[in-house]
């Protein structure tokens, strides 16, 4: 449990978890690039622009 807050609760990977962690990372940063590859540079930042303002919007809802 949360000390701050009892709704909620703190979770914390195993070391197992860590390792799997660490071996999974580098696949998916891998995978995300070859994804997105063949977008324009121009449309990587107005889709960062857009999630930065979504974001925004959903922090100031609570």
């Amino acid at each position: 449990m949360n000390p701050d807050d009892r709704r909620r609760f703190n979770i914390h990977l195993t070391e197992k978890g860590k390792g799997l962690l660490e071996q999974a990372l580098p696949m998916a940063l891998g995978f995300q690039m070859e994804l997105v590859e063949d977008v324009s540079s121009e449309d990587k930042e107005t889709t960062v622009e857009v999630l930065k303002q979504l974001t925004q919007t959903l922090m100031n809802l609570k």
